[in-house]
């Protein structure tokens, strides 16, 4: 799975099982372009306006929908599961790869033995 890092994110919905940012960055165009996602979580102890650090495993569902001139479109819903969380701006989110619960196995691989 992919470990995804935002930093300096806006909490904008807070529910039951999670939180939604917005994550705003300016594009090589010079463009303002804003991306938002889907945090699951229980108890994090976020609220709404507050600026947060994450990191997390990264899911994303495509979704099909139909516009008002009936044209079929999709859209990608992403999302941020097993978040860390740092509320400290200038502190980066907990790295991941440090925690016991997403431990991983080293596996040592003899490269002569791969056939690609």
């Amino acid at each position: 799975m992919a470990i995804v890092n935002l930093k300096n994110v806006k909490v904008y919905a807070t529910f039951s099982k999670g939180f939604r940012v917005i994550e705003e960055s300016k594009g090589k165009d010079g463009k303002d372009y804003s991306q938002r996602w889907t945090v699951w979580s229980d108890g994090l102890g976020v609220a709404e306006g507050d600026i947060v650090s994450l990191s997390g495993f990264l899911s994303a569902k495509v979704n099909e929908w139909t516009d008002k001139d009936q044209q079929v479109r999709h859209s990608v819903e992403l999302s941020l599961n097993s978040p860390r969380l740092s509320t400290d701006d200038s502190a980066p989110a907990a790295d991941p790869g440090e925690s016991d619960a997403w431990h991983t196995a080293q596996i040592a691989v003899d490269e002569s033995q791969v056939p690609f």
